[in-house]
């Protein structure tokens, strides 16, 4: 079967781009929500909103799309600190 042709992401907005960069360094929706001081929920669904007007499959698929685009820059991304699963934050 023979490789789908690179999908073209749409310009994003400053906002977007700001999620889908901190989504490329391995935050969280919560931690890209108190970084951007918006909710929880404004993250997961402009994300979602994101994923839908791109075809992007998930979150990785979707930093692809839009670094390949060069929406974004990944070259100088920094991993969010380690956390362990299942842990609170006070």
């Amino acid at each position: 079967m023979p490789t789908p042709p690179p999908v073209a992401c749409p310009d994003l907005t400053k906002r977007q781009k700001q999620i889908v960069a901190l989504v490329s360094r391995g935050h969280s929706n919560r931690e890209i929500g108190a970084a951007l001081a918006v909710s929880e929920h404004t993250i997961r669904s402009t994300l979602y909103k994101l994923s839908k007007r791109t075809g992007a499959r998930d979150r990785a698929h979707l930093v692809t799309l839009a670094a390949a685009s060069d929406q974004i820059d990944i070259t100088d991304a920094q991993p969010a600190t380690s956390r362990k699963r299942g842990t609170t934050r006070a």
